[in-house]
């Protein structure tokens, strides 16, 4: 049940001010939740609450005299509540206060109450201007922290956008600089083993010629012309020439001496021959 409907149960003139006061309180302290008394700023807004309560219970009072016609007891109560801190209140007590005045044909006081009337239903237009103007203060500075977000956001990923670029071309580049040193090595490589076949061709050439030198050196010696001479001689009679051993120990280091670099390469090559295997080797080749 609300303030105003308990005032109209109970008369006002035979309430006992006690009983009113008791009253008040009680639904202030139900309306504003009791247990907030426990600090200083509860205990003022408590304070605000129960006078706003009061102011409130007085208009409401004084329209119920007003509509009793006992207008001396409306005036002292809407009086009373024209003096709240509230606008709201003091603007409704102005108004009702001209109303009194004017049916009882006191203009004079009345036009003054219409004009305080006037005066605080500017202050509650003003207030409501004043509302609207920082609600829409609060949109636009909500809109602009969100611009501001939504270009902060654009630039970071703008300059994330940059820096992923910068990176994949300094990879790009780098991969580009590796390939190109990679395919260059390479070509180097291949030259090189270009000139290292050429270089062990032309080295084969070289000792190719080396042993032909050597074994027209060796074909000049005076135990080649006689081994051919021992060759080329009637082998049907009985009287065959043949090489003695003082003979072939020099025929030995002839060929020691004029194939000593195709001895050394045959040893280097690791072939397994002994220098009796060499020897006729070489007598074979002579002797074809």
């Amino acid at each position: 049940m609300s303030i105003h409907s308990l005032l109209t149960v109970f008369p006002v003139r035979i309430m006992n001010q006690s009983i009113a006061f008791f009253l008040i309180f009680y639904l202030s302290c139900i309306a504003t939740s009791c247990d907030s008394f426990g600090s200083a700023e509860s205990a003022n807004n408590q304070k605000d609450i129960w006078e706003e309560h009061a102011d409130s219970i007085n208009l409401e009072k004084g329209k119920i005299f007003i509509d009793h016609a006992e207008f001396s007891s409306a005036r002292v109560y809407l009086l009373k509540s024209a003096a709240s801190n509230s606008i709201r209140i003091k603007t409704e007590s102005y108004l009702h206060l001209n109303s009194l005045e004017v049916r009882l044909k006191n203009y004079d006081t009345a036009l003054i109450y219409l004009q305080k009337y006037h005066e605080n239903a500017l202050l509650i237009y003003q207030q409501a201007l004043e509302s609207e103007l920082k609600i829409q203060e609060q949109h636009l500075e909500v809109k602009n922290i969100q611009q501001q977000s939504s270009k902060k956001l654009l630039v970071a990923f703008l300059i994330s956008t940059i820096l992923l670029l910068l990176i994949l071309r300094i990879i790009y580049l780098q991969r580009k600089k590796i390939t190109i040193f990679s395919r260059h090595k390479r070509a180097e490589l291949k030259k090189l083993d270009t000139l290292i076949e050429s270089k062990k061709d032309e080295k084969k050439s070289v000792t190719y010629t080396a042993y032909l030198l050597q074994a027209d050196i060796f074909m000049q010696t005076p135990i080649y012309k006689k081994i051919k001479q021992l060759e080329n001689q009637n082998k049907t009679g009985n009287d065959i020439l043949i090489l003695t051993y003082e003979k072939q120990d020099h025929l030995q280091r002839e060929l020691k001496r004029s194939f000593s670099n195709f001895i050394n390469d045959l040893e280097k090559c690791g072939a397994k021959l002994t220098s009796n295997d060499i020897n006729s080797t070489l007598t074979d080749c002579f002797s074809m």
